[in-house]
């Protein structure tokens, strides 16, 4: 179990030969205020490294920066600055309208990055192949959890017994069906040109663990599979694995920021096409199930249906007229200026004195002056913030989520977030459970989980808490992802 890193939040105390302390997260220790945003568009990613960099964080023994923040906000952008708040709740912020997750790892390493791929709908990609049958529908294979469906083949197996073939035409199942190769192996059970798929990501994901899942009436699954990660053209890992039952696990460490994947078949079973009926992907390979959940303690709780999802737009309209923001007489060399709201057009008088430097923010100001009693008045155009609620309906009826972050001033991202939440909300169900404890679990790991009704399903983890009094024991909150 890799060790896990923490900053201490007072020192620790030692009392009959017991010590007590408690730590933090690198998150939940940013609690100075940050004010140095200013107006005009910029990206997410750079108002990030903004906010990082004036928190003035210790370097990592490799002398980088203990953050890393997702390629792409580079492709978000917002004309809004930010409110002056701790490095913590502007950094919320930020993930929050960049639809990311906000979290610290093993290392204490600061991560903003979306959210899981296995998070169905809310970021996708797109499927290829070297060849795959007319009635195969390859895209449906990582849409859910959907265990009954049926994947029809002509195959020699599904001859019928007076030696007729019996063609399976697919019927109008919404679900479709999934990857069925054209190519077939030989007597040998090896293939001319090996089936291959690639799954190519909208945004990089950490992919430790890739699971392929088959359909196979005669267990006639591959004896072997190739998994070829790569971010954008650069090679990441190659794996080797064999497939010794339905479902096979391929694990990677090296796959970090990985864009696609590419997966060969290499041999199977003589006169064989390879049906896939399921590819997920997880962060481990955990899986909770009645082996280790505390007997009757699985609660399942359902959220109310989701009617609409209502984000606010914001946009800032500057006053005509110049007013007075700050006037006060000092004797201060440095002074630090707040103002009540947005500005603009920033002027600085001294009276008395002089003006040394000064550096003008969107809500605050610094100045250093020279000594001696001196009036510093500082004027300039307030603005107004105002916001359009734009309403993205769902159903007839139910709850009406509502988003506010003032950092939506677009309709793409005013769009993209209602998209985001509207997938998140619609997976209503929240499962808890008393179970034995395992500290390689992290919140926001997807991992396995067994209910009374689904042998396995995938879930996403909100709450793990762990207690330690002579053994291990864990209490644990997921909402499934189907």
């Amino acid at each position: 179990i890799k060790s896990d890193k923490y900053v201490l939040n007072g020192k620790p105390t030692t009392k009959d030969n017991q010590t007590t302390f408690t730590g933090t997260g690198l998150i939940g220790s940013l609690t100075k205020t940050f004010y140095k945003s200013k107006l005009g568009s910029k990206s997410l990613f750079a108002m990030a490294e903004e906010v990082l960099l004036d928190a003035d964080l210790t370097l990592t023994e490799q002398g980088t920066h203990p953050w890393e923040i997702d390629e792409s906000l580079k492709q978000m952008f917002t004309t809004a600055a930010l409110p002056i708040d701790t490095h913590m709740n502007c950094l919320q912020l930020i993930a929050h309208a960049a639809r990311c997750r906000l979290f610290t790892d093993d290392d204490n390493i600061i991560h903003i990055k979306p959210f899981g791929v296995t998070v169905t709908g809310i970021y996708s990609g797109q499927w290829a192949d070297n060849g795959h049958l007319w009635y195969s529908e390859w895209e449906t294979v990582d849409k859910g959890n959907t265990s009954e469906n049926t994947y029809a083949v002509f195959e020699l197996n599904r001859w019928t017994l007076d030696g007729g073939n019996q063609v399976i035409i697919p019927d109008d199942n919404p679900n479709g069906r999934g990857y069925i190769s054209e190519a077939m192996t030989n007597a040998e059970g090896t293939f001319t040109t090996a089936p291959v798929f690639t799954r190519t990501f909208d945004v990089s994901h950490d992919l430790p663990v890739v699971a392929i899942r088959f359909d196979t009436p005669m267990d006639e699954y591959p004896a072997s599979i190739q998994v070829k990660y790569y971010k954008d053209t650069v090679l990441l890992d190659t794996q080797t694995v064999p497939v010794n039952s339905v479902e096979v696990f391929v694990s990677s460490s090296l796959a970090i920021d990985c864009t696609k994947i590419e997966v060969s078949f290499l041999s199977g079973l003589p006169y064989r096409r390879m049906r896939v009926s399921k590819v997920y992907y997880r962060e481990t390979d955990f899986t909770l199930d009645f082996s280790s959940i505390a007997e009757n303690s699985q609660a399942i709780s359902k959220i109310d249906e989701l009617k609409a999802v209502t984000v606010a737009r914001y946009s800032y309209a500057a006053s005509d007229s110049t007013t007075n923001l700050y006037e006060e007489t000092t004797t201060e060399t440095e002074l630090h200026v707040e103002f009540s709201g947005l500005a603009q057009d920033i002027q600085i008088n001294v009276s008395g004195g002089t003006l040394v430097s000064s550096n003008i923010y969107a809500r605050a100001a610094d100045l250093v002056l020279s000594s001696g009693t001196k009036t510093v008045t500082i004027t300039g155009r307030t603005l107004q913030e105002n916001s359009v609620v734009v309403s993205y309906p769902v159903a007839l009826t139910g709850e009406v989520d509502k988003e506010e972050n003032p950092l939506i001033t677009n309709d793409s991202m005013c769009l993209a977030l209602a998209n985001h939440v509207k997938n998140y909300l619609q997976m209503r169900n929240t499962y808890d459970a008393d179970y034995r404890g395992n500290p390689e679990m992290e919140v926001g790991d997807i991992i396995g989980l067994q209910t009374r009704y689904t042998d396995e399903m995938d879930a996403l983890i909100l709450v793990d808490e762990i207690s330690f009094n002579g053994s291990l024991s864990g209490k644990m909150k997921v909402k499934g992802l189907i």
